[in-house]
């Protein structure tokens, strides 16, 4: 398929967008919800369309990763097994973006060694982020239990 958009109105990822599972068209034209869609009935000819929703962590889907064909088709498990595993790749990719970039934020903010990400506290001294957290007490944010629970043995183990 050429096209790199479609619009909204027309577009079979605004139906899986709005999923949390799958989004399967098995066959567009049987289908009454998109017999008369001119992606259906012009070009490029859609038939088959499976799409899954890319959902971050905080519930926002912010697009789709889909399968389409010219033919009427059914995913095997397999195939849907795949498309899952791909699309929690590509969450994770986009997750991963995003946290790099939240830590170069971090880094403008705090001296943070780029090689072993140990700060620089208020002394002069260079210690884990994990250590300047603890110490300083600056948690803005708030723990999850299991960060908490796990600052909790860090602490009461012996440096």
């Amino acid at each position: 398929m050429d096209a790199h958009q479609t619009p909204r109105n027309i577009a079979f990822c605004a139906h899986a967008i709005l999923q949390k599972e799958i989004f399967m068209v098995e066959d567009a034209l049987r289908d009454a919800r998109f017999a008369q869609n001119p992606l259906v009935t012009g070009d490029p000819g859609i038939r088959f369309y499976a799409g899954a929703p890319l959902a971050v962590s905080e519930g926002v889907a912010l697009g789709t990763l889909c399968v389409i064909d010219r033919k009427p088709r059914k995913l095997t498990p397999e195939q849907i097994e795949a498309l899952n595993v791909i699309r929690n790749q590509v969450v994770t990719q986009l997750e991963m973006r995003r946290a790099l970039a939240d830590l170069g934020s971090i880094e403008k903010l705090l001296p943070i060694c780029s090689w072993c990400r140990s700060v620089e506290n208020e002394d002069g001294k260079w210690i884990s982020l994990h250590e300047y957290v603890t110490d300083s007490g600056r948690v803005t944010h708030g723990i999850c239990p299991l960060c908490d629970a796990g600052m909790r043995v860090k602490m009461s183990m012996p440096r």
